[in-house]
């Protein structure tokens, strides 16, 4: 009987770290996975990983290849809310939700061109 719930606790621990690395919704990943929302719910409480959406650094083994594009000021700065994914070495990519000016992502994104 352990081997079984061992066994279960391995497949939702797998089941977990997919749909966090997955960027869908926990609605849209059961339905394409079909599997129990509650489920999803239950192990997430069992394993003590969490569901919530965060800025969370994950890591794949091969790194998709990007192009790059020159970057204008923004003449009126405006605060907006913007999803980032920055893709590092490795393969590793940060993902964040921030509030910010285009003068402010430009002076990010040729910061960490450097």
């Amino acid at each position: 009987m352990a081997h079984k719930k061992a066994d279960r606790s391995g497949y939702w621990k797998q089941t977990l770290e997919h749909f966090l690395s997955s960027g869908l919704s926990q609605t849209e990943y059961t339905k394409q996975y079909k599997i129990s929302l509650g489920s999803l719910h239950k192990w997430s409480k069992i394993l003590a990983i969490s569901l919530k959406p965060s800025n969370r650094v994950s890591c794949k083994k091969e790194p998709e290849l990007l192009s790059f594009i020159e970057l204008q000021s923004a003449v009126h700065p405006v605060q907006t809310p913007l999803k980032l994914e920055i893709l590092g070495a490795e393969g590793c990519t940060v993902k964040a939700e921030i509030t910010a000016g285009w003068d402010q992502v430009i002076a990010l994104l040729k910061a960490l061109a450097h």
